[in-house]
Parts: structure tokens; sequence; C-alpha cells
């Protein structure tokens, strides 16, 4: 085959020379994709949420207080001999705590957390049917230049057999055996063999560069491409797109709505405890500040 004319105007990426495989250019193309990235962010904001899902079961605490002043309160306008009953003030204080603890919640929290794990696998997979559709576009950017290649040698091959030709027409002419404008011919179907040769080039440097920008490197004009290994015939059930994945993936999420939608109207459980300080506590007629509680099942 002819070698290639190099003429290689270097970009940002460095010059790639070394014979490329198929699998090797599809390994820089997803590595320099930049849905790749985002693969790693998916499994961070889900083991977050999970993570923060679970604090639910944790005991959960409130403080709060308050200051007031009431118009009106309660008063006992019933005269009862011997037993002077006080009035609680109208400028009322309370400090309240509160811990609660989480027993059952209808299996919310389990839901939400599987929500989470199906979320991230449909995110995932959509990702994985943009690699398949840059796989695709990477197979068939290098199988054309394969197929580029195989043309080139062909008409090297036709070029070869025109310049032997020539040289015997030539030398026919010398003897007059044979007319110049046979050789002429050959000589003008040797030039729109060249013709092809070089718009064949033109191609093949272009479907270089385009694979170029998708693997970030520039490659050597006259690098070889060599011929895939071609894999094992596939069974319908052995094909596996991912589309069809992403679509069982939402299936499973949808699934897994409907699935906490119907947890929620389940009832809930918990323990709690409140304790305070104030006036006046939980007796409304000792006008006088003193701790409290109320602790129980809600």
């Amino acid at each position: 085959m002819k070698k290639w004319l190099v003429i290689l105007l270097l970009s940002g990426g460095k010059l790639f020379a070394q014979p490329l495989t198929l699998d090797k250019v599809n390994e820089l193309a997803k590595q320099n994709y930049p849905l790749i990235k985002q693969q790693d962010l998916v499994n961070r904001t889900r083991d977050i949420t999970v993570e923060n899902l679970q604090k639910n079961f944790l005991p959960q605490f409130a403080l709060s207080g308050q200051a007031t002043y009431q118009s009106e309160v309660t008063k006992i306008s019933v005269p009862i001999p011997g037993i002077t009953i006080p009035s609680p003030s109208k400028d009322q204080y309370k400090i309240l705590a509160d811990i609660s603890q989480l027993l059952y919640d209808g299996g919310a929290v389990k839901q939400q957390k599987e929500i989470q794990q199906l979320n991230a696998t449909v995110e995932q997979q959509k990702i994985e049917v943009e690699l398949y559709k840059l796989q695709e576009r990477i197979n068939q950017l290098y199988l054309s230049v394969l197929y580029i290649d195989e043309q080139v040698a062909q008409v090297d091959l036709i070029k070869k057999d025109l310049e032997t030709g020539m040289k015997k027409v030539e030398a026919q002419v010398k003897n007059g055996v044979s007319f110049k404008s046979n050789l002429n011919v050959l000589k003008a179907e040797w030039l729109k063999a060249d013709q092809r040769t070089i718009e064949l080039a033109a191609t093949r440097k272009g479907l270089l560069e385009t694979i170029g920008l998708f693997i970030n490197q520039t490659i050597d004009i006259a690098g070889v491409f060599e011929k895939p290994v071609l894999p094992q015939t596939k069974t319908a059930f052995d094909i596996r797109r991912p589309e069809l994945q992403l679509f069982s993936a939402q299936q499973k999420l949808f699934n897994g709505q409907n699935k906490l939608i119907e947890s929620k109207k389940l009832p809930k459980a918990s323990l709690f405890f409140q304790g305070g300080y104030g006036r006046p506590g939980l007796n409304f007629l000792k006008n006088d500040f003193d701790f409290f509680y109320t602790t129980g099942v809600r």
C-alpha cells in the first residue's frame, strides 16, 4: 500500500502512533466521554440519600421555649370555705424538650431507600444507553477506516497493473507494434486511479480526525488499524440492549413508587418523651415554676 502523506496539525491531545484496535479505541472514547464522570456522582448521591434516610430511626430531639401574656386565665369563682385557690398568672413561661423514637413507619423508610437504589439504577442505565450509542458510533468510524484501507489497497493494485501495462505498451510503441493512443488510454486510467487514491486519503484523514476528537488524541495519519476479531454468534437470549434494561429498571422504579404510596397509608408508631420547666406546670392550679414531663406512644 502506498504510504500516506503525513500532514498533522497537532491539537491539545497527544499524538497516537501505535497500532490501534477497536477495543482500545472504544476504551479511550469511553474514558473521555463526559457522562462517564456522572456515574460516580450518581452513586455518591444515592449513598448520601440512603444514609440520611437511615437517620429517621435515630432518636429525634427538639428544644423549644416560649413566654406569653394572656388576657384571661382560668379562675374558680365559687368560694370554698377554708380553701384559697390561687389563679394562674397571666404571664406564662415554658421551656420544652421533646425526644421521640420511631418504632414503626409502615415500611416507608425501607421503601424510600429501595427507590433511591432503583433511581440510581435508572440513571446509570441512561448513561449506559448513551455509552452504547457512543460505541456504535466508534465502531462505525473504525470500520469505515478499515474499508477505506481495503479500497486503497485495491486501487494500489490497479495502479501497479496499469504501470506494468504502460511499460509494455510503451515498448511496443517504440517497436512500432502498438499505437501511442493505447498508451495514453492507460495513462488516463492511471491518473483516474491516482485521483481516487487522493480522495480516499482525504476521507481517511477526516475519519481519523473525528476518532481523535472522541479519544482526545491526535492519530498519526499513517497509523495502523488492526482488524477486529469477529465475535461469537449470539442468540436472542444473549443480546441485551441497554434500552431494554433501562425500560426494565424504569418499570421497577414505577412499582417501587406505588409501594411507597401504599406504605404511607399504613399506621405509624413512635415512643415520645416531653419534659420541661415553666410556670405553670401541668398542674394549672399551682402558680409556681415547676418541672414536668409526659411520655407515651403515639
